[in-house]
């Protein structure tokens, strides 16, 4: 994605072309298959059996062109109001509650296709359709046969969209691969009903893997389907060797083998913790007002910024973009709170100078001013500020003065509980102020337009 002059005639954006990875699983959904692509059975089911009324359906862009044929199916098979939202405020991963609100009186929501799969607010009752876009299941046999051996320890991961074919392909090759591993999501909405799969099992952006330790997961080889949320998985398991194949690119034949860049993230998000030690304004992003939590690490953050004397700003912009944040010239960088699949994009070498100001996660905050955060979490990079809730009250360094490591001068941090410096406080005049100054005579000022003022020549037209 290139970045736009934030002037201009508006040509650039009515002339912008827009490049779609040219996939046959979305293109090739034809009108019998909605039913089973999209699950529309379980959704009328869940609609009858709790009585909902006015039923929100949200769709990814790769979705929109069936909403229409299964807001029909869903309203004949109900007899019950269906409204389509698209355009979703932050990430179509994200349930969309703020634009649902929009709806008068929307008392459910069915969210299709990807999903970030964090935990809501919970206003409002949610049901989650991964969908099930053809894929070629013997072609994705054999890739994995071709590439993983018997005696291979492996997990298998998963975009969620592609959790009935990996479940499938599981069920054929388990006999055959007994050290196969299978992982297993947590949907938010039904997560509290396996509280003991969560105990002997290392969890991973809200997948359930059968490994006992960290160190048990170190050892294995991960075979990853699809490529939505492998960045932030890498980010996390950045010992493991990923084996990829996305049945989404109809290019490739094979599977493609990965490490993490986890040295070179670390080293950009390290220069990104001196740019905030270095700043005098922050802005709190808000990219998200549904992911639960999301107030009490923007409290956090304000409580640490507060303390090490930095001015810092609540920015609500829906989604963002670089002619957006570009208008807050004022502030020096931004701290984006708001789910980890989205915020992987604005870390990433993807959106590489586009943005004006240097954009930190929590963690990155948690680095520059708080003691022990290095030492607790070692060379794992957190993108989800999730576990910053119950660390408690933020323990900032106290450092008086250091030297920048990016301008080489000397910065001193100010370390002040009570201190203001968050705070911009205006006073107007007041009486003592207007008696200070003696009364002035009142003129009549000028009139007419600036090219020729009542009190000026007429100008002479040769």
């Amino acid at each position: 994605m290139s970045s736009t002059a934030i002037t201009g005639d508006g040509r650039a954006a009515i002339e912008k072309t827009i490049s779609v990875v040219e996939s046959d699983i979305f293109t090739s959904i034809t009108d019998d298959m909605l039913e089973g692509v999209f699950e529309l059975e379980k959704c009328t089911n869940w609609v009858k059996e709790n009585d909902f009324q006015r039923i929100c359906l949200q769709f990814p862009d790769e979705y929109l062109t069936y909403s229409p044929k299964i807001v029909e199916y869903l309203s004949e098979q109900t007899g019950k109001r269906f409204y389509i939202l698209a355009d979703s405020t932050y990430g179509s991963c994200c349930v969309d509650e703020k634009t649902a609100q929009h709806v008068p009186n929307s008392d459910s929501i069915i969210h299709f296709g990807p999903s970030c799969l964090t935990v809501t607010s919970g206003r409002i009752p949610i049901l989650y359709i991964f969908t099930r876009p053809p894929v070629n299941q013997k072609k994705l046999k054999s890739v994995f046969i071709e590439n993983i051996s018997p005696e291979e320890k492996v997990v298998i991961l998963y975009d969620v969209i592609y959790q009935y074919a990996v479940d499938a392909l599981y069920n054929e090759i388990r006999s055959s691969y007994p050290l196969v591993k299978m992982s297993t999501l947590i949907v938010p909405s039904t997560s509290k009903d396996k509280p003991d799969a969560l105990t002997s099992a290392v969890i991973k952006h809200n997948r359930i893997i059968p490994c006992e330790t960290n160190d048990e997961l170190e050892t294995c080889n991960i075979f990853f389907v699809g490529q939505r949320a492998l960045p932030n998985l890498m980010l996390s398991m950045s010992s493991n060797t990923f084996k990829v194949y996305d049945p989404a690119l109809t290019s490739q034949e094979s599977v493609s083998t990965q490490t993490s860049a986890i040295n070179k993230l670390i080293r950009k998000r390290s220069f990104y913790v001196e740019k905030i030690k270095d700043a005098t304004s922050v802005g709190i992003l808000v990219g998200t007002l549904v992911v639960q939590n999301y107030l009490s690490v923007i409290d956090r953050l304000k409580q640490i910024l507060k303390k090490v004397g930095k001015k810092h700003y609540i920015v609500s912009i829906g989604e963002i973009n670089p002619c957006k944040l570009g208008n807050f010239m004022d502030i020096e960088c931004f701290v984006f709170v708001g789910c980890p699949e989205v915020v992987n994009y604005y870390i990433s070498d993807e959106s590489k100078g586009q943005f004006f100001q240097p954009i930190l996660t929590p963690y990155d905050v948690e680095l520059a001013f708080c003691e022990g955060a290095n030492e607790a979490w070692g060379q794992e990079y957190v993108i989800d500020w999730s576990f910053l809730v119950a660390k408690g009250e933020p323990i900032v360094n106290k450092v008086e003065e250091d030297m920048s490591l990016i301008t080489g001068g000397m910065r001193s941090a100010v370390i002040n509980s009570e201190s203001d410096s968050g705070v911009i406080n205006w006073r107007g005049l007041t009486k003592q102020d207007e008696l200070m100054n003696d009364p002035k005579v009142i003129y009549e000022g000028r009139s007419g337009i600036a090219s020729s003022y009542s009190d000026e020549p007429p100008v002479k037209s040769t």
